[in-house]
């Protein structure tokens, strides 16, 4: 994908937008006497003192993320007590687990951008390379740890990810940056804000480019583009609208296409191209009652074309016959390929099968496969997701001690692909919550949720949580938690129909089929992988707000997990293993003076599973933590400093065979007023890893263990 050519479709994109991008998710509580105090958006779907919330939450300020130098989404998690940044060696992207699991498409964490989801409808898994926003533009992240299903249904399994971006009133002006380093590394972004009368607009424009991990020197580059716009306009009767849209492209499918046995191939040509359009309307009918309605439209397109050619591609792999023996018998089909086909170990049926494709193909003897016809030809892997969802909210105050939050929504996903699903595939999501907070405004609090959930093809689910909260003095708080949730298997792991078309099929013999002999069809007979989590917590905040602690001792049993290998030649899907994880995590912050932010988090784990441990758990680590400090100092000069590591955590030969992670961050940055309307904000990245032991695998690693950004922003 070149940028030369995606930019004049992006400004044209943002000529034909009349309104803009994400609805800015805070259902707030009433009393707005307390903002001084940390407060929290996602817990229960409303604004609550951190020391209040029914949950252990982790907030990353946008501003932080700045002074920080992070530039991914994925990198910024790595702050957040036990979550771990991997990556996915088979397609070639960024993973986050929080507290373990496998190093392939993880999807047991729900990831949120402004309360709606992200996840690809096909694969529920998260693309943390291409989620539609720029660091810039983000106010806060908050981290719910553990799961949530009561508030957020099918999915919110161990963890919440919310990305709250900022409102477009809140936004001081506009800009434009430019990033440059290492690795390829090379970002631009603008931001226009403006007001007319009561409505205020936002357009962010993203263009990135980045070589990405190498592999045995092997760079894996990727470029992606986004416009980002956001209208919000206040009525008169007090109700307001925000209406959103989003265009991006990039060149990397989430998912990399791979042959199977004798088919093998290059992608030739890889493009995602997503829009969305999305709105939210807000009312308070009464000082203690108010509504919300959101709704959004999203389409991606995957397209992927490739060639395929090679020695062993005989024209045999396409006979309908070959297709019918392969899905009866499969050991059958490939000891003949290899002559050591037994026919004692046939049934009737397929004895009669393979005699025809001896007769068809001359193949008495093993030496005759070497005379079969090959072909060449090209295979469209494309794939389009939709999705459209709507939800109504309901939040009211019952006198001076009950808070309801309740609702109801509806979701539809649709995926369209020959390869994958045999034309189409779709689901539909119905879902009810609710939830009571009851404050007795001295010591006690108790919350209680429940949300029913209810898919096309899986049972109805019940994912309770409650809570009781007890104060023990100013901002101070210990909490116990008990909460079940559950995450359904996506389409692709019930309604895949995947086979590979043959298009344009170029042979010198005859050719009988036009489809690939191995195919896979799913089985309908999956479960929801479910978790029961146990926690007890601390909670505190001095008076004068210098030092705030969270600590979270935690239990956490998985049970029907997915014991899967989705592979064309090799498919195995079923509910049978389960899994624990238990330890503590705690999350401090310390602020002597205005000017300084001292910030530490750690994280000791124990897992373990009854089957496949060293694939589950992948990306584990037992003790991981972070530290950062940030300094402003006179003349506007602020220093960072970031420190990661993960221990006993790559996974290497075997469980026996792990090591350290660990990587120093420095950044140095200075404003410089140039008059009363514009600045320059400049700065110098410096990211170090301390060891040169790879990303979970040995051989993922960057190729300079040293690299440098730098920085350039005109703000006006």
């Amino acid at each position: 994908m070149e940028v030369s050519g995606l930019l004049p479709r992006l400004v044209l994109f943002s000529a034909l937008l009349s309104s803009g991008a994400h609805a800015q998710f805070e259902d707030l509580s009433f009393d707005d006497a307390e903002d001084e105090l940390p407060v929290v958006l996602t817990a229960v779907r409303l604004k609550q003192l951190q020391s209040d919330v029914p949950a252990s939450v982790t907030v990353l300020h946008g501003q932080m993320l700045v002074e920080m130098g992070i530039k991914e989404l994925s990198e910024a998690l790595r702050l957040v007590p036990g979550i771990m940044v991997g990556y996915d060696a088979t397609n070639k992207v960024s993973v986050v687990q929080y507290h373990g699991g496998p190093a392939s498409l993880p999807r047991n964490l729900q990831v949120l951008l402004d309360g709606r989801s992200v996840y690809h409808a096909s694969i529920s898994a998260v693309d943390w390379q291409n989620i539609p926003v720029a660091i810039e533009d983000i106010d806060r992240i908050e981290v719910v740890r553990g799961p949530n299903s009561s508030s957020y249904g099918s999915n919110a399994f161990q963890a919440i990810v919310n990305i709250l971006t900022k409102h477009s009133a809140d936004i001081e002006g506009s800009m434009v940056s430019r990033k440059q380093g290492d690795n390829g590394v090379r970002e631009t972004f603008a931001r226009y804000r403006n007001q007319l009368a009561n409505t205020d607009m936002r357009f962010s424009l993203l263009v990135k480019q980045d070589d990405g991990l190498a592999k045995s020197d092997e760079e894996y580059p990727y470029e992606s583009a986004f416009l980002d716009a956001q209208i919000n306009h206040r009525f008169i009767d007090g109700s307001d609208l925000t209406v959103t849209a989003i265009y991006q492209e990039n060149d990397k499918p989430l998912v990399s296409i791979a042959g199977a046995g004798e088919l093998s191939f290059d992608v030739q040509e890889k493009t995602v191209e997503r829009e969305e359009v999305g709105l939210r309307w807000d009312k308070s009918l009464s000082s203690n009652h108010k509504v919300k309605v959101t709704s959004f439209f999203s389409h991606a397109k995957h397209q992927s074309r490739s060639q395929v050619e090679g020695d062993t591609l005989y024209n045999l792999l396409l006979d309908p016959i070959a297709g019918d023996l392969y899905r009866s018998n499969p050991e059958a089909l490939n000891a003949f390929f290899s002559g050591n086909l037994d026919p004692a170990t046939l049934t009737t049926e397929e004895a009669l099968q393979f005699q025809a494709l001896q007769q068809r193909y001359n193949l008495f003897s093993t030496a005759d496969i070497a005379n079969l016809d090959t072909f060449t030809g090209e295979l469209d892997n494309s794939l389009s997701e939709t999705r459209f969802d709507i939800e109504l909210q309901d939040t009211l105050l019952l006198g001076e001690h009950v808070t309801l939050v309740s609702g109801a929504g509806f979701r539809r996903d649709i995926s369209e692909s020959q390869s994958f699903f045999d034309g189409y595939a779709s689901n539909n999501i119905s879902r009810l919550f609710t939830s009571m907070d009851w404050d007795s405004l001295e010591n006690w609090k108790v919350h209680i949720g429940l949300m029913w959930e209810k898919e096309s093809n899986l049972e109805a689910v019940f994912n309770p949580r409650a809570a009781v909260i007890y104060r023990l003095g100013y901002n101070q708080s210990i909490r116990a938690v008990i909460a079940r949730s559950v995450r359904s298997p996506d389409m692709f792991e019930t309604q895949t129909r995947w086979r590979y078309q043959v298009e344009n099929i170029q042979t010198n013999g005859e050719v009988y089929g036009d489809s690939f002999y191995q195919q896979v069809t799913a089985e309908d007979n999956l479960r929801h992988e479910k978790i029961l989590s146990r926690e007890l917590g601390y909670y505190f905040l001095s008076m004068n707000n210098e030092l705030e602690l969270d600590v979270r001792l935690f239990h956490e049993q998985l049970t029907d997990m997915l014991d899967q290998y989705l592979a064309l030649d090799n498919w195995q899907n079923e509910n049978s293993i389960s899994m624990y994880f238990r330890g503590v995590e705690y999350q401090t912050t310390y602020r002597p003076q205005a000017s300084s932010q001292l910030r530490m988090t750690a994280a000791y784990i124990e897992a373990g599973s009854d089957a496949k441990e060293d694939v589950l758990l992948r990306v584990h680590a037992k003790r991981t933590g972070s530290l950062a400090w940030i300094q402003r100092w006179p003349e506007q000069f602020t220093t960072s400093l970031g420190y990661y590591f993960a221990d006993n955590y790559n996974d290497f030969d075997d469980r026996d065979d792990r090591s350290k992670y660990e990587r120093l961050d420095l950044r140095v940055a200075k404003r410089i007023p140039l008059d009363h309307n514009y600045e320059l904000d400049t700065s110098l990245a410096m990211q170090r890893d301390l060891n040169d032991e790879g990303v979970v695998f040995r051989n993922i690693k960057y190729n300079d263990r040293t690299r440098y950004l730098v920085n350039l922003a005109l703000k006006f």
